[in-house]
């Protein structure tokens, strides 16, 4: 993935262009965690969306309660099992 994104990718990207990156984080050196470490100074802005809410919702992540899923309801359940 990494080869993919410096060898093709950006480079195709126009000047300015937004890059929109929707992935799981499976591992620390996949490829939202090298562009992070990497482009400290582009200033990246992350939307972190757990599946399970474990996190503190005064950090301005819409408030679910601990232990909710995402999504939610009886299907979301299901799914996660």
């Amino acid at each position: 993935m990494w080869d993919w994104w410096t060898d093709a990718a950006s480079a195709r990207l126009a000047p300015g262009a937004p890059v929109i990156l929707i992935l799981t984080r499976l591992h620390h050196d996949d490829l939202a965690g090298r562009l992070t470490d990497r482009d400290k100074d582009v200033g990246w802005r992350m939307l972190n969306i757990p599946a399970q809410a474990d996190h503190n919702p005064d950090k301005g992540v819409r408030p679910r309660s601990t232990g909710r899923l995402h999504p939610p309801g009886p299907t979301g359940r299901a799914r996660w099992r």
